[in-house]
């Protein structure tokens, strides 16, 4: 089975960062956040419990953050797996931390249909980009997910739910170079760090066509434009 084939039945695969200029940056700009030196007028933030966001815009922290995917030709990959363009619509930069072994986010799917008939999740679901950063050779364990599961949605929760008793379950640790990328609409499980905290790094993707339900051109048009620099320095 091919990466692609991979992608499609499965709904997540396996890729490994370019070790280029801009990720050698991009993973001391992350050391930094994770050690808590954060650059002039940005700060963290709980959303959930057991976790802190940056904030305000994690793609303004560092060029960076963009310029990692861009070095590492991740929008072409993304258009050979999936089979159409999908443009960066958010970006998260979050900090978990082992509190009881408490999850913030239990299994779930980003997109579903249960009971009550109210489509939760936008439409059609989106594309993550997911990368774990692994400091101090401390491993963790980071994501559990429901292998195919984006291929059997059930509309009762509790069915739905159930499947996991029959799902291959991958489980995903964090990495010095790895990236995931997933198809949202399958059932994952953000698993809380063994050691005392782990970072995630999030980028959600979607059609052109979807940039105004998420609201952020800004930063659509700056990843734009750092794609036609890319491509015109070639």
């Amino acid at each position: 089975m091919n990466i692609k084939e991979q992608q499609y039945f499965y709904g997540i695969s396996m890729h490994k960062f370019r070790a280029g200029n801009a990720f050698a940056k991009y993973r001391k700009i992350l050391r930094d956040v994770y050690d808590g030196n954060l650059k002039k007028d940005f700060y963290f933030e709980n959303k959930y419990l057991a976790t802190e966001d940056l904030r305000p815009e994690v793609y303004k922290y560092d060029d960076s953050v963009i310029g990692a995917l861009i070095e590492s030709g991740i929008h072409q990959k993304m258009i050979d797996l999936f089979g159409y363009e999908l443009f960066l619509c958010h970006v998260q930069m979050r900090i978990a931390y082992n509190e009881n072994d408490f999850s913030y986010m239990p299994w779930h799917r980003d997109t579903y249909l249960y009971e009550d008939e109210k489509v939760i999740g936008p439409i059609p679901p989106m594309k993550k980009v997911i990368y774990y950063p692994k400091f101090d050779d401390l491993e963790n364990n980071c994501l559990m997910f429901a292998l195919g599961s984006h291929l059997n949605a059930k509309h009762i929760k509790e069915e739905d739910l159930s499947q996991l008793n029959n799902c291959s379950i991958m489980k995903i640790k964090n990495s010095v170079d790895e990236y995931l990328i997933l198809n949202t609409e399958a059932l994952h499980h953000a698993v809380p760090p063994e050691n005392e905290r782990q970072m995630r790094v999030v980028y959600s993707f979607c059609p052109i066509g979807q940039l105004d339900h998420h609201g952020n051109l800004d930063l659509h048009n700056e990843y734009t434009k750092r794609l036609n620099e890319n491509l015109h320095s070639e």
